[in-house]
């Protein structure tokens, strides 16, 4: 999907997002939990590491050092590898998708323009390449359309990384797991 870029001077009008385009925002957020999972467990194969160090190591990272990380930990091994690691996650579809679910999971909502269909803007923070520690602040639109696109793109993205680096059967280990009761939870009974 190419960006869309305003022909004329647009008013960009208050507003309150309908529930089609917050369903399509769950979508795509979700997708990308998904596609951050197999992320990190990539990772943990390039690396040799558990799961648990990663974690320790990663912290809260944003999903751009991650990918960043993922992508230099498989120039260590090799070209192969590295093609592979860009074509999963640096390929324009993925970033545009990456960049929609950036700007409307942590933008601004500064209101709608157009009729038909309607434009949602959200003011964002954006970096020019991964590397690169500028920032620069811009208003990117989408439509409801966009979203619900960038959410399938994002949605296969993270079978189609989770199929390929065969993450089914170490995902199935944590799906097979009881919960166990928090330390911090009371029983019915000990509240009395």
């Amino acid at each position: 999907m190419a960006k869309i870029y305003a022909e004329a001077h647009s008013e960009v009008r208050p507003t309150q997002l309908p529930a089609a385009m917050y369903s399509a925002i769950g979508r795509l957020v979700r997708a990308f939990a998904d596609v951050e999972d197999a992320l990190l467990i990539y990772i943990c194969q390039l690396a040799q590491i558990k799961e648990a160090g990663a974690v320790v190591l990663l912290g809260r990272s944003p999903i751009s050092a991650k990918l960043s990380m993922a992508l230099s930990l498989s120039k260590l091994h090799n070209k192969a590898l590295t093609e592979q690691t860009s074509a999963m996650f640096f390929d324009i579809p993925f970033k545009e998708a990456k960049a929609c679910r950036n700007a409307v999971a942590h933008g601004i909502l500064l209101g709608e323009w157009g009729r038909k269909p309607k434009h949602y803007a959200f003011l964002t923070d954006s970096q020019l390449e991964p590397d690169d520690f500028n920032m620069r602040r811009e208003v990117v639109s989408f439509r409801l359309s966009d979203v619900k696109s960038y959410a399938g793109i994002a949605a296969t993205r993270a079978a189609e990384i989770s199929s390929h680096l065969n993450l089914d059967s170490i995902r199935g280990k944590r799906f097979n797991q009881s919960l166990l009761p928090h330390r911090k939870a009371r029983s019915a009974n000990r509240r009395k």
